[in-house]
């Protein structure tokens, strides 16, 4: 068994009143996150994180800017509501969730006031204002370690870290929930998003060791990794992946944009999928893959 200083934390709001969302959510809820944040521990009020001399003990450094001087990644994913969740009517509740990796975890308690605050505040979208009560934050075993209707309502003590087990598989279906967006080049140099007539069991492969290697180093993990060329008698036995166009709403250019990924599900058959299992366990929480901060390359084995 492995222990990786990983958590998923399940955040639960009642609506006060009506919540409007893009069809794709996981963006926008970054935005007023970060936003949120930055007003909220910024001392120095610099119109950029440049320069800044508190950057490295600063909340919004850590989890948004490079401070990291051996290797950087963002240390939190957001899994937003389903797609074309894009109104919550008053006295309904929803749910979303963040992935916290490392040092981030010890900044639960500023997160859930974050959170807090983008909702009660007044989240906006479009011309529609809306509000929100967090009542409640949950793992994914079904621990409360947040309850709303505690006498004293604070964060309780739980597991940090998520428990990796090797399996014994020799097949597995992988079902996409978010559109997987594995970048390569072209023949002409460019850069471009994989589509579904190039998508093989070694781009995919590649992209998990890839996202565990840069874990592996962050956290100074003891977490095997294999060359890519030890999974070769991994076959893909069915392949029902779709090129499809997902919209998100971009805070920063204030509309709608398209992004493009794969979505459906294939299943994989080899002997070696068990020197995998490990990799695979773990990037069902790490997603993989581009844009991953805001929910993009969520997979589940199925």
């Amino acid at each position: 068994m492995i222990k990786v200083e990983v958590q998923k934390y399940n955040f639960t709001f009642k609506v006060m009143k009506k919540i409007q969302l893009p069809d794709y959510s996981g963006s926008v809820l970054r935005g007023h996150f970060g936003n949120q944040l930055r007003r909220t521990v910024c001392l120095t009020k610099q119109a950029t994180c440049d320069n800044c001399p508190l950057i490295k003990r600063c909340s919004y450094g850590r989890l948004f800017e490079n401070i990291n001087d051996r290797i950087f990644i963002h240390p939190y994913i957001i899994e937003p509501l389903p797609y074309k969740t894009n109104f919550i009517n008053e006295n309904k509740d929803f749910t979303f969730s963040m992935i916290l990796i490392g040092d981030a975890i010890e900044d639960l308690s500023l997160i859930t006031f974050i959170w807090s605050k983008v909702f009660s505040i007044g989240f906006k979208h479009r011309d529609n204002i809306g509000f929100a009560e967090l009542t409640m934050i949950s793992l994914d075993s079904g621990e409360i370690i947040y309850d709303k209707e505690d006498e004293n309502p604070i964060i309780r003590d739980h597991n940090q870290y998520i428990s990796l087990t090797e399996k014994n598989y020799n097949s597995v279906t992988i079902k996409m929930i978010t559109p997987l967006r594995i970048q390569t080049t072209n023949d002409y140099g460019k850069s471009i998003i994989l589509g579904q007539e190039n998508f093989t069991i070694k781009e995919f492969v590649k992209s998990l060791i890839r996202r565990v290697k840069i874990l592996k180093e962050y956290l100074n993990l003891d977490f095997p990794i294999y060359d890519i060329n030890e999974f070769q008698d991994i076959t893909m036995i069915t392949n029902n992946i779709k090129f499809t166009s997902t919209k998100r709403f971009s805070s920063k250019q204030k509309a709608e944009m398209e992004f493009y990924g794969l979505l459906g599900e294939f299943e994989l058959n080899g002997d070696s999928l068990a020197k995998l299992s490990l990799i695979l366990e773990l990037c069902q929480y790490l997603h993989i893959g581009k844009s991953t901060t805001f929910g993009f390359g969520k997979y589940k084995i199925i």
